[in-house]
């Protein structure tokens, strides 16, 4: 769990630069709503991208469950809940 949250905090890093990158690209300065409405959409989908698709392939889900079947299912929730965000 420590690396996922170490990866999402890292992902609404990223965020903020791909913001940043495109505002450059397309001469736009983004209100504050534009802003929170862009970070909102990029930080779903990068969440699901490397987290959320990564908690639900069957290596990591038989790895972890091989470990703790408590912890699979932990993350079978988390995995589930990143897909629904």
């Amino acid at each position: 769990m420590a690396i996922a949250t170490l990866l999402d905090g890292g992902l609404k890093a990223q965020v903020q630069l791909d913001i940043e990158s495109l505002a450059l690209a397309t001469g736009r300065i983004f209100n504050e709503l534009e802003r929170q409405q862009i970070q909102a959409v990029q930080e779903k989908f990068y969440r699901w991208t490397f987290i959320g698709s990564g908690m639900t392939h069957p290596n990591f889900v038989q790895v972890v469950g091989e470990l703790s079947k408590s912890g699979q299912m932990m993350f079978a929730h988390i995995a589930q809940k990143a897909s629904t965000l």
